[in-house]
């Protein structure tokens, strides 16, 4: 099983960007992680917006949920570490939808299919 951690810096971006405190940060990272939309999954315009975000290290992948885009990193034994949180351009949001629409709809989400 997957043990989620944030660090100081993600709980403060959180709570200045998203307005969400410490324990609704916890509480949502694992639908972040698992419903939220991998870079190969998006267009080609927002897989080149995100390539250019700053990356922290040769482990650190991203998910976009909603309209914001979540940098996480890999750490050793089955640890996703939210490194930081970034708005997503209002150019990019309704790219964001569509992926998120087509992979809803994939086999790796089965009871998105019955909403």
């Amino acid at each position: 099983m997957l043990h989620f951690i944030t660090t100081t810096h993600a709980c403060k971006r959180a709570r200045e960007r998203l307005k969400w405190h410490a324990r609704a940060l916890h509480r949502m990272l694992e639908r972040v992680y698992y419903f939220g939309v991998s870079a190969p999954d998006c267009p080609r315009a927002l897989q080149h917006y995100l390539s250019t975000l700053p990356q922290h290290e040769g482990t650190s992948f991203v998910r976009v949920y909603g309209q914001w885009v979540f940098i996480f990193s890999r750490e050793e034994d089955a640890k996703i570490k939210l490194l930081t949180v970034y708005g997503l351009p209002p150019g990019f949001r309704l790219n964001a939808q569509n992926a998120l629409r087509r992979t809803r709809t994939d086999a790796r989400f089965p009871l998105a299919l019955a909403t």
